[in-house]
Parts: C-alpha cells; structure tokens; sequence
C-alpha cells in the first residue's frame, strides 16, 4: 500500500505498491495520475493489474446543510459539491 502524488512516491507505487490511495483535485488531473503510474509500472515490467489505484477522500463536516457547501467550495472552488 502506498500513498502520495510526488514524484517519488509514484515511482515507489510503480515499483512496490499493490495499492495506492491518491487524492487529486479534479478529474482530469486523477485520469493523469491513473496513466502516468500505469506507464510508469509497466515500464518496470509489472501488469496494470499489479498496481491497484483508489480514490483518497477529504470529507467535510458542518453543522446546517450549508455550511458543507460553503467548505467545499472554500477547499476548491473548481469543482461542484454534490450531496
């Protein structure tokens, strides 16, 4: 299991890692991470198959059913909250 999106953990993840958990901002940038560390292990001679990639998530509390909205879009203001 690996966690991290440095360049240094994603070769580490493309070498070792059975799982790796990231947390990427949007959905584009997570297809990008996804392609790179495939590439990445493949070209180290492992399957895709070999190495596992799960979302991370960064739940956000609030009290009234606003006040998450207003977090999430303080946290990143690029994307629509959906609840």
């Amino acid at each position: 299991m690996q966690a991290g999106s440095s360049d240094a953990g994603v070769r580490f993840a493309a070498e070792f890692a059975e799982v790796v958990f990231t947390a990427q901002p949007s959905i584009e940038s997570g297809k990008h991470y996804y392609a790179n560390l495939k590439e990445k292990a493949r070209q180290l001679g492992r399957q895709d198959d070999q190495v596992l990639v799960m979302p991370g998530i960064v739940p956000l509390l609030g009290e009234p059913s606003r006040r998450p909205q207003t977090s999430s879009k303080s946290c990143n203001p690029t994307q629509t909250p959906r609840f």
